[in-house]
């Protein structure tokens, strides 16, 4: 079975534009298969966000797709991160 690695991106990396290039030339130099973008900025905001914000979010990650895959990259979108990632009241 051959090795596959993943660039986790988390949303603040993707939600300006800005960089974006940057990030694909880092993603092809460490010779990565693709990236996971993620609606969720992982530690930083709690698990589950709020459908709207879901739905703002999945359209941007949407329009930056192409952007990764005509780099040679595979994507995926993960719409939730680890439950209770960043909140104060999960111990």
């Amino acid at each position: 079975m051959t090795s596959r690695y993943w660039i986790r991106v988390p949303y603040i990396a993707l939600s300006s534009g800005e960089g974006i290039d940057s990030l694909i030339d880092f993603c092809r130099a460490s010779r990565a298969h693709g990236v996971l973008l993620f609606t969720a900025n992982v530690d930083t905001e709690p698990g589950l966000l709020d459908v709207d914000d879901v739905q703002k979010r999945t359209t941007r990650l949407k329009s930056v797709v192409p952007l990764f895959r005509d780099a040679g990259l595979d994507v995926h979108i993960n719409v939730h991160s680890t439950l209770g990632h960043g909140s104060p009241t999960i111990n």
